[in-house]
């Protein structure tokens, strides 16, 4: 088994951050990464829902919420071509932001097992780049980008 873990700040709130982790569609908007996501039922996001999603890098993958708790804590696990990922998010309020953990522990099949280290990157640069660009997201306008606005 692969263990990863990555963790950084977000400038805003748990309350702001956790609905754009937890709702994969809602990812799209942020995620230039994230290719592609659907649903594979209805309804609100909890534990249970599931979505076929597509990620540069890594390609495609079932995922299945396992964790649910607003604001504090979600997690998928993911089945690819590569094995299973379980990718946790954990949440606290920290400076008013958020203090965001991810976890992953990734179990790679006989395909995986043979790109192992090249997976372990592969898995680390997507928590960094994703960490990346919800910080950026939420980060509000530089004063050299307000000016250029103007």
């Amino acid at each position: 088994m692969i263990r990863i873990k990555h963790a950084g700040p977000v400038p805003r709130l748990p309350g702001v951050v956790f609905p754009l982790l937890a709702d994969p569609p809602t990812q799209l908007d942020w995620d230039e990464d994230l290719r592609s996501v659907s649903r594979l039922d209805g309804g609100d996001v909890t534990i249970g829902s599931r979505f076929k999603v597509k990620i540069k890098g890594l390609g495609k993958a079932t995922c299945e919420v396992v964790e649910y708790q607003p604001d504090t804590q979600f997690a998928y696990f993911a089945n690819s071509s590569f094995g299973t990922l379980r990718h946790t998010f954990t949440l606290s309020a920290e400076r008013g932001g958020t203090w965001l953990v991810q976890t992953g522990e990734f179990e790679p099949n006989r395909v995986g097992g043979l790109i192992r280290r090249r997976l372990r990157r592969r898995i680390q640069a997507r928590f960094d780049a994703l960490l990346r660009a919800l910080a950026d997201y939420l980060s509000p306008p530089s004063d050299v980008a307000a000016s250029k606005r103007s």
